[in-house]
């Protein structure tokens, strides 16, 4: 059992290697085309694409749900070794989607449609052009949620090189897309709509040729079993819950934003959004190479191991993400004029709430997964988002009675805390880990990064911004790591990592 796991752990470390390139890569791409995009279509524009992908992503809770069920069944079918089993379960997988497919059309193009023509705040003459974009935005939303079995059955293989090469891909693509809306004369938020479904059919298309090339099982027939799909949606059913609870907070906000305040307020939080999913990307590029092994670890009932993934990754990717948060939060005004020029107003106050919140994420992966490995998530799921969800009727109150608009960001923030803390309590009963402990790692996480901004900026004097930018990164990336290694890590930790930076430099000495 050692050895398997030093092998799983040298395969975790070669796919998060694989992930952390392809996160940095992407971020920076994406980083660099949501100012551009800006510019180009500037912050009405801008506004009216993000609320009207809102729209359609309201649905997504329905891509949400079966990419975690496609996982979670994937996973544990091939860490049991039944091919068989694997393959229908794949091609049920294909049967479902296409069901909910056609579901989200009727939906999409009924409710939905009625909904961005009567209730949402766009100027006049820009509603042909919100029109056009949201039956784009459909088309999109549908190529992408046929693209999820191949993509989870690329994870559950754990070839996270193809994971890493497609999503270069998809960034590159993106820059394109920036290239081509300089130079188009036609309707910039029409052509961006038209570029963004092409990159989805390609991206889709990269998973569905890679797998059917390499995995066997991927080859689809129509395929029907009534107890595998009752596991299936019974699974599924409760998911559906979580997932659609997380889009409504997301894309709630927005729509109640566009409802009491102007389009500029929705491209700052649209900013926002962008910055969140980079950062987010990189705990959760460390989570998906961690992932299937909770899932199949599970599958072999070793909850020794299996709870030591569960830490390790909270602690991995809270560090991580604690090293990139803490410098842009000491200079976040100074990065947003010089990443962005003229930042929409509430952006800077928006994008800092944002930070605390991505903290705050990095421990939801690590809580969700093992649930979900478990099957037994009716509980789970029903508190969480009670928890979640009610931050928008507590926002909408507060935005009639004359609140600012981050006030609804804070609110948010606590719900989402709230409902963390919901879910590792259950974690107890379903898994038997160790609510305290956890818990405490949440704390000293959260101790590191109040502690480490006030001591870098009590330490450094004033400066030319930039100076201060450079100046302030390092210091944090010392005092977080000081940290970390000091308060956070176990003592078995100390001691691995003491062994193998003594390997490292026995090996640079010899050289």
């Amino acid at each position: 059992m050692e050895d398997d796991i030093k092998l799983d752990n040298k395969r975790i470390a070669r796919n998060t290697i694989f992930l952390y390139i392809r996160m940095l890569f992407v971020m920076v791409v994406n980083l660099y085309t949501v100012r551009a995009i800006l510019n180009i279509l500037g912050e009405t524009d801008y506004g009216i694409y993000n609320v009207i992908g809102g729209v359609v992503s309201l649905f997504s809770f329905l891509g949400g749900t079966l990419s975690s069920a496609s996982q979670r069944f994937l996973s544990i079918e091939l860490a049991k070794g039944n091919v068989q089993t694997l393959r229908k379960v794949f091609s049920l997988n294909i049967n479902v989607f296409l069901f909910f497919c056609l579901v989200s059309i009727v939906i999409t193009e009924t409710i939905g449609l009625w909904f961005v023509n009567s209730k949402m705040t766009i100027p006049v003459d820009r509603m042909y052009a919100a029109n056009v974009l949201y039956q784009l935005s459909i088309f999109t939303f549908i190529v992408t949620l046929l693209q999820i079995p191949y993509r989870s059955l690329v994870v559950a293989h754990e070839r996270m090189n193809a994971f890493a090469y497609i999503g270069i891909v998809e960034a590159i693509l993106k820059l394109l897309t920036v290239g081509i809306l300089a130079i188009m004369s036609y309707d910039s938020l029409i052509i961006y709509g038209i570029c963004t479904l092409i990159i989805g059919i390609i991206i889709t298309g990269a998973y569905y040729t890679f797998c059917i090339l390499k995995f066997k099982e991927s080859k689809f027939y129509f395929f029907f079993d009534k107890k595998i799909l009752k596991q299936l949606l019974s699974y599924s059913s409760w998911h559906f819950l979580g997932s659609m609870s997380s889009v409504l907070v997301q894309y709630g906000v927005n729509i109640i934003i566009n409802l009491f305040f102007y389009p500029a307020i929705n491209a700052a939080r649209a900013i926002t959004i962008n910055i969140n999913s980079a950062i987010t990307q990189l705990g959760t590029n460390v989570f998906v190479a961690i992932e299937p092994q909770i899932y199949k670890t599970y599958a072999l009932r070793n909850y020794t191991s299996l709870h030591m993934l569960i830490k390790r990754s909270a602690i991995i990717s809270s560090y991580l993400i604690t090293l990139l948060i803490a410098p842009l939060y000491l200079n976040l005004d100074f990065i947003l004029e010089l990443w962005l020029k003229n930042p929409p107003e509430y952006t800077s106050a928006f994008a800092k709430i944002s930070l605390i919140g991505c903290l705050i994420s990095g421990f939801t992966g690590p809580t969700i997964i093992p649930a979900l490995a478990t099957g037994r998530i009716k509980r789970f799921y029903i508190v969480s988002s009670i928890c979640m969800t009610s931050s928008l009727p507590i926002i909408y109150i507060l935005y009639k009675l004359g609140s600012s608009p981050e006030v609804g960001i804070w609110i948010t923030l606590v719900c989402t805390t709230l409902a963390l803390l919901s879910q590792v309590y259950m974690l107890k009963k379903l898994i038997n880990l160790d609510v305290i402990e956890y818990i405490a790692i949440m704390l000293k996480v959260i101790f590191c990064f109040a502690f480490s901004i006030i001591g870098s900026y009590l330490l450094i004097p004033n400066m030319y911004p930039i100076c201060y930018f450079l100046i302030s990164s390092f210091l944090l990336l010392i005092i977080i790591t000081l940290i970390y290694y000091i308060f956070i890590l176990s003592n078995e930790e100390r001691i691995n990592i003491k062994i193998i930076i003594t390997r490292l430099l026995t090996k640079l000495k010899n050289k």
